[in-house]
Order: C-alpha cells, then sequence, then structure tokens
C-alpha cells in the first residue's frame, strides 16, 4: 500500500515543473560534465567538516571542501556514476535537510545552491546524471518514512512519497533507472525491503512488492543488471533477493555474526558485472573488531556462493545509510573506511591482500566512501 500524506507541504497532487525532455537532458549532461566519466572516489569523515575527492587508480587526494554549517563531521555522501559530482547531507534545520552539490575538480568545491529535503534523510542514492533519491523520517510528527525524488541541478525537490512509520531507512536505485528498493526499520511488517518505481517524470510509486528483514536493515543494494540486490542488518546477517517480486533467495550469516554483545552488518557493493559482493561487518562491543568478506553472486539469481575475509577496524555502532566499502576501477581493488585508524584500505579484490593506504589532514574517522569508475 501507498501511504500519501496529502497535508505534507513536499507531497503534490499537480506538477508544476514541466518534466525535463530528452534534449535538455543532453544539454545538462553538457552542463554538468556527465558526458566525460572520470574515475573518482569521495570520502566523507565524521572527524571534519570536508569530504575528501581522491583518484582511486593511485591514491592521490585531489582536495578537500568543506561543508557548510555540519556539526559532528560529513558522513554520508554519494558519488554519482560519472564521478563528476557529489552530493553531501548537509546541515538539518526544522525538519529539514541540505543537500550540498560538489564539483569534483581539483580542488573540489561546492557549486550551485544546495537542495532541501522536507524530512531527515539518511541515505541518497542516483537515478541519473540529473535525479537522486533518498529517504529518512518525518520530523514534522508523523515519524514515517518519506522517500523524495530530487533535481539538485534545479533546488527542486520533486515528488514525495510516504511509506508509513517507521524510525530509519536506507535508499537504492538499480541500474535500470526505475527500480527503487527502500529498506526501513519499524514493527512488524514495517521493517522490510520496499520496492518503488520512478518515472522519467522524477513521480514516486510503492509497487507493494516487499519482504521482511530478519532484523534492522542498514543498507540496501542493488546488484548491476538490477535483478537482484542485497540488504544487510543490525544482527550481522545478510540476504540476498530477486527484484522481480521481492522473493528471498538467501540468508547468510556475516563473519562478525555472534562475536559479542552485538553484531552489525554495515554495508555492501558489487563488482561490475555483479558476480562477487563485498560486504563489511563488526562486532558491536568496541572491540574494533571487524570482517571484509567477498561472496561470490549471481547477478540473474540473487544467489551467495564462496566467500574470502579479511580483518578489518571499522566503526563498532550502527551506520545505517552509510557505505562503508567501495569496489574500484576495474574491479581490481577494493576500499574500506577505518574508522578508528584515520584512513582507507586498499585491498586486492580477488585476495583481500593489503595494497595501499590513503590518509590525509581531512580523513579524520572516516565513515563513507564511494568510488566509480568501475
Amino acid at each position: 500500500m501507498t501511504y500519501t500524506s496529502a497535508s505534507h507541504p513536499a507531497v503534490r497532487d499537480t506538477k508544476t515543473a514541466a518534466s525535463i525532455s530528452v534534449l535538455l537532458v543532453a544539454a545538462l549532461c553538457l552542463v554538468l560534465g556527465a558526458c566525460n566519466p572520470q574515475e573518482m572516489a569521495l570520502l566523507g569523515s565524521e572527524g571534519t567538516n570536508e569530504v575528501t575527492a581522491f583518484e582511486p587508480g593511485t591514491g592521490t587526494i585531489k582536495g578537500n571542501v568543506a561543508i557548510p554549517y555540519v556539526s559532528g563531521g560529513v558522513s554520508e555522501i554519494l558519488l554519482r556514476r560519472d564521478g563528476q559530482m557529489g552530493y553531501v547531507r548537509g546541515e538539518v534545520a526544522q525538519g529539514q535537510t541540505t543537500i550540498h552539490v560538489v564539483d569534483i575538480e581539483s580542488p573540489p568545491v561546492l557549486k550551485g545552491t544546495p537542495t532541501t529535503v522536507s524530512y531527515i534523510a539518511t541515505d541518497m542514492a542516483e537515478v541519473n546524471a540529473l535525479t537522486i533519491v533518498s529517504a529518512g523520517r518525518d520530523a514534522l510528527g508523523s515519524s514515517d518514512i518519506l522517500v523524495s525524488s530530487a533535481v539538485p541541478a534545479a533546488q527542486s525537490e520533486e515528488d514525495v512519497l510516504n511509506l508509513g512509520p517507521g524510525s530509519d531507512a536506507t535508499v537504492d536505485v538499480c541500474d535500470d533507472e526505475s527500480t527503487v528498493l527502500v529498506a526501513m526499520n519499524g514493527t512488524g511488517s514495517q521493517r522490510a525491503v520496499r520496492k518503488l518505481k520512478i518515472d522519467d517524470q522524477q513521480q514516486l510509486t510503492d509497487t507493494g512488492d516487499s519482504f521482511q528483514t530478519s532484523a534492522p536493515p542498514q543498507n540496501v543494494h542493488c546488484a548491476p543488471g538490477s535483478q537482484a540486490g542485497i540488504v544487510v542488518n543490525a544482527l550481522a546477517k545478510a540476504q540476498t533477493f530477486n527484484t522481480a517480486n521481492m522473493n528471498v533467495v538467501d540468508t547468510q550469516n556475516l563473519a562478525a555474526h555472534g562475536g559479542g554483545t552485538a553484531s552489525l552488518g554495515h554495508s555492501a557493493d558489487f563488482s561490475s558485472g555483479g558476480n562477487a559482493v563485498y560486504v563489511v561487518s563488526s562486532v558491536g562491543d568496541f572491540t574494533g573488531r571487524g570482517h571484509l568478506e567477498r561472496f561470490s553472486f549471481n547477478p540473474s539469481t540473487g544467489a551467495l556462493g564462496s566467500s574470502t575475509q579479511t580483518m578489518i577496524e571499522p566503526v563498532t555502532r550502527t551506520t545505517v545509510g552509510l557505505e562503508l566499502v567501495g569496489v574500484g576501477p576495474n574491479d581490481k581493488t577494493v576500499y574500506v573506511t577505518e574508522w578508528p585508524d584515520d584512513r582507507v584500505l586498499v585491498l586486492d579484490a580477488t585476495t583481500l591482500s593489503q595494497q595501499n593506504v590513503i590518509s590525509g589532514s581531512a580523513i579524520n574517522a572516516p565513515l563513507s566512501v564511494n568510488v566509480v569508475g568501475k
């Protein structure tokens, strides 16, 4: 069922903005730089108000840019698939969240006027070079989960969908640019992964397809090809599923499962072809014991296969919507944040052996890393 809050100020029955034409998309592609994809990584740190851009192939830091009015560090980030633009969650005030645009130049700079979404956003995902989707909690009194589409170039929140009661949410968009996956925490059937659709006019609809998760979800990810996905949860478990009817395919205990007073699954990322998925989990008793696992994966069916793992030192608490791991260009390397050590590990994508370390003055308690150019 789709819950639409007609009283919410961001929900519109009629559109005031015209649909974006093919010619306008092409023009904005040129203006925004989406026609020139590049290999790039963007990093958000909890201990600083700056985000860091670096070249994944060399580990060279291109620079940092400060996000205005952010207290408690920068955590939620999104790097566009072409590597040209980034989006950073900024200040939260009066129940609204500001999303800043970062132009990945050398050094990176803030671009244009920020976009405001009408709730406390906890996660963002790219639809295409023009449109992003975010999800989070309504702060106007209902405590419902809201999902919205936005066009940052126009500083416009386009559509808002109310999914009903919940405490937090994470979102991803499949590479078909129409399937939106929302994992939300709540009571009973509200603790679920739900499938939405987004059309060319940025309108969101609930398909009614969903499944309940085995524990509070921390992150949801759609696999390349848009046929399958994975959700990791706060009991250090992963569930894989198909997107056609949202049936669960596999449920897997992660390496940190049962390892302490609490065990957490954090996030995952797929190889470019979807034949491997990398998952971060940790023991949540603040011992610093964490794990990165590489599972073989069938992107058509959602089936998990054999795994390889290595020890890391991630943050040992909940990280809803934050991406702690990213697969590098050509599937040769994997990047994982080490929050206690103020650095990013660069690992071989097959063996998970350490290849390099990325650190710098603005990398202080790093949480989120986005890598593009696969």
